[in-house]
């Protein structure tokens, strides 16, 4: 397959892809009280460390120390890892891309390769294996995120889609949540954004927006 930069891809588009929004949210709901850690203090750090800090700076209104991230008071925007670091991970052989991310960026060290984070976690609820499973083995990093009423998160680029894909499922949203422009409705389906190009959340709901975030090493959803 012959990899596409972030010129050539829109910013935004529905996939064909499409899951059971009820057992979306039931198995969402089994993870609400756990530790919303993936941004501050969790298994994400040295990902924030390759970026510069900017998973954190992009993110919060408030510095790291002053942020409980589970204490709703507190948060604008936080996320939940539902996959971990893998230390077996290698860059497939019939990786074609050789981008600079694969080369250099990540500085010869997988814990800085969000790739290597495509574990899922022990306790995921079964649902949301099935899901993981419909976008078969070149899945890797997968968040929950959820943004409060009123709050956003700023314009930002991160890698080109020659490094990695992106994709998601809103579970719970409001009419005025926006995806750059875009409102994703919570109806299971699987939207496609381009972290390559400039993008940016907000919620101008009274209603949190919660988002699953899905990464992959492939293509294949967009061709």
């Amino acid at each position: 397959m012959t990899w596409k930069g972030r010129k050539e891809l829109p910013s935004i588009m529905k996939t064909k892809l499409q899951f059971d929004i009820d057992k979306l949210r039931e198995a969402v709901a089994e993870m609400e009280n756990k530790d919303w850690n993936a941004c501050i203090g969790g298994p994400l750090n040295d990902l924030r460390e390759a970026y510069g800090g900017r998973l954190s700076k992009i993110a919060y209104n408030k510095t790291n120390d002053e942020i409980n991230v589970n204490e709703a008071e507190t948060y604008r925007y936080r996320q939940m890892a539902l996959t971990k670091f893998n230390p077996d991970y290698e860059i497939p052989e019939d990786r074609e891309s050789g981008s600079r991310w694969d080369k250099s960026f990540m500085k010869g060290d997988k814990k800085y390769d969000e790739r290597a984070y495509n574990s899922p976690i022990d306790d995921l609820p079964e649902y949301l294996k099935e899901v993981f499973s419909a976008f078969g083995s070149k899945l890797t990093r997968v968040n929950l995120a959820k943004l409060m009423p009123g709050e956003e998160v700023a314009p930002h680029i991160d890698y080109d889609t020659t490094f990695s894909t992106r994709y998601h499922i809103a579970i719970h949203t409001n009419e005025d949540c926006k995806l750059n422009d875009t409102h994703i409705p919570a109806d299971g389906s699987v939207w496609f954004l381009n972290p390559g190009k400039m993008h940016s959340a907000v919620n101008n709901g009274d209603t949190p927006r919660t988002h699953i975030i899905l990464n992959m090493d492939s293509q294949e959803l967009i061709e």
